[in-house]
């Protein structure tokens, strides 16, 4: 958790979503990126709790 600072999507089928938790404890959308991305995402600044793929949803802690 909190250790990536850029990410690149190769899902050929998805989006993937990168979620962050607030100082309440609620997860929110830090950022995403499209399927078959080419390039690197590089702007998570360690902001990275959870991620989802082809789902907005939050992901679920376990």
């Amino acid at each position: 958790m909190d250790s990536a600072i850029e990410f690149r999507n190769r899902d050929s089928t998805c989006t993937v979503y990168i979620w962050d938790v607030d100082g309440a404890g609620n997860w929110y959308k830090y950022a995403h990126q499209p399927r078959n991305s080419s390039s690197w995402f590089y702007s998570l600044d360690r902001r990275n709790n959870g991620h989802s793929r082809c789902s907005e949803g939050a992901p679920i802690n376990k």
